[in-house]
């Protein structure tokens, strides 16, 4: 056994994908001497790995960018539906009230209604609420 064999290498042999453009061949470099075909050195390996990173982490940060605006157009999909809803339970609540003008007081009405546009956002809320946990649910699975 040599001295050479005692010490620890810093280089790791790992076998390099093949060149496929004419460029690429000609940027690879021979190895040195006593060093395996395939090995990296610790500088080589670190700017790989780098560049892989660098790579699974720009597809990860474009995929949750698309899943996003998915998300947000179903939100906004779902704010538009409550929203016509709600202007909807009201516009039938002034109908019911200019109906019954002719037979109830004015000031009553009014009250009537007041008392109405609460029950109403409880409504709507209330579906927002329920639509919410089926998407969370959905999600989940």
């Amino acid at each position: 056994m040599s001295a050479r064999d005692d010490e620890p290498s810093s280089v790791i042999p790992l076998p390099l994908p093949p060149p496929t453009s004419r460029s690429q061949r000609a940027t690879l470099k021979r190895p040195p001497l006593g060093r395996p075909p395939g090995a990296l050195t610790v500088a080589e390996m670190t700017e790989r790995i780098s560049r892989d990173v660098g790579r699974a982490a720009t597809s990860e940060i474009e995929r949750r960018h698309g899943e996003l605006r998915l998300e947000l157009a179903a939100d906004v999909r779902g704010a538009t539906g409550l929203a016509i809803a709600a202007i909807a339970m009201n516009a039938l609540a002034i109908v019911a009230c200019l109906a019954l003008s002719r037979v109830l007081p004015a000031r009553l009405l009014a009250v009537g209604l007041a008392a109405l546009t609460p029950v109403f956002a409880s409504l709507v809320l209330g579906a927002a609420r329920l639509g919410m946990r089926r998407r969370a649910a959905a999600l989940s699975r």
